[in-house]
C-alpha cells in the first residue's frame, strides 16, 4: 500500500510504483554482501568513515549522531561516507531525523543528501535529496550532475515529489539504472522519486 499525502511528480514517468518497490526489496535481500551501521549505538570510527566539515562529536547520550551544518548564503556542506568500494548491484539507505532545518533565504535551500558518484570520465553524480525551500515547501528530489560540452558541470533535477517529511533516502542500482526512493516511516510512506541511467562502474570510496 502506498500512501502519499501531497503528490506532485515530474521528470521520468514513475509507474508501477508498488511493484517496483516490491521487486527492489526482494532483490535487496538477495544481495551477497551487507554493511549496516547504527549511530545510535556506535560512533563513526575513523577506519570505517571519512567525514568532512562536521563540528559535532558523536555521543551515546544523543541516541544518534547529531550533525550540525551552519548555513551560509553560499553553497556549503558537511557529510560522511564509508571507506568502502561498492560494485555491481547495490542498495543504499540512510535513515535520519531532521531536528531543525532553518528556513533558507529566497532562492536558497536547506537539504539532506544521499549521493553517489561514478568514477567515469564525467564523474557523474546522482543524489536523492530532502529539500526545504524558502517558501516553506518540502519535497524529495532527484538530482544528476552531468558534464557539458564545455566540460563544466551541470546540475539537473531529474525528479521531484512533494512530501511533508522524510526520514529515509535510498538509492538502488540494478544493472545500468538507479532508482531514487524517499520514505516517511512514521506515516507509512515509501515512494519512488525517479529512475536514472547510471554507470556500471564500481563506486570508489572517498579517502
Amino acid at each position: 500500500r502506498l500512501i502519499v499525502r501531497a503528490q506532485t511528480l515530474s521528470g521520468r514517468a514513475v509507474d508501477r510504483t508498488d511493484t517496483t518497490l516490491a521487486e527492489l526489496n526482494e532483490q535487496r535481500e538477495k544481495l551477497p554482501a551487507r554493511f549496516f551501521h547504527d549511530f545510535r549505538s556506535r560512533g563513526p570510527e575513523d577506519e570505517l568513515f571519512y567525514k568532512w566539515s562536521i563540528p559535532d562529536e558523536w555521543s551515546a547520550r544523543t541516541k544518534g549522531w547529531l550533525i550540525t551544518s551552519a548555513g551560509t548564503d553560499n553553497w556549503t556542506s558537511c557529510g560522511v561516507t564509508p571507506h568502502a568500494q561498492v560494485a555491481g548491484d547495490f542498495d543504499i539507505t540512510v535513515q535520519f531525523r531532521p531536528v531543525d532545518m532553518a528556513l533558507p533565504k529566497a532562492g536558497k535551500h536547506s537539504q539532506v543528501y544521499l549521493q553517489i558518484e561514478a568514477p567515469d570520465d564525467a564523474r557523474t553524480q546522482v543524489s536523492a535529496i530532502f529539500t526545504l525551500q524558502s517558501d516553506g515547501e518540502t519535497s524529495a528530489n532527484g538530482q544528476a550532475r552531468e558534464i557539458g560540452d564545455d566540460k563544466s558541470f551541470n546540475y539537473r533535477t531529474i525528479g521531484q515529489v512533494s512530501l511533508a517529511s522524510t526520514d529515509g533516502l535510498r538509492i538502488a542500482r540494478r544493472g545500468g539504472e538507479v532508482t531514487l526512493i524517499a520514505s516517511d516511516a512514521e506515516n507509512g510512506i515509501e515512494l519512488v522519486v525517479t529512475r536514472y541511467d547510471f554507470s556500471l562502474l564500481p563506486i570508489d570510496p572517498r579517502n
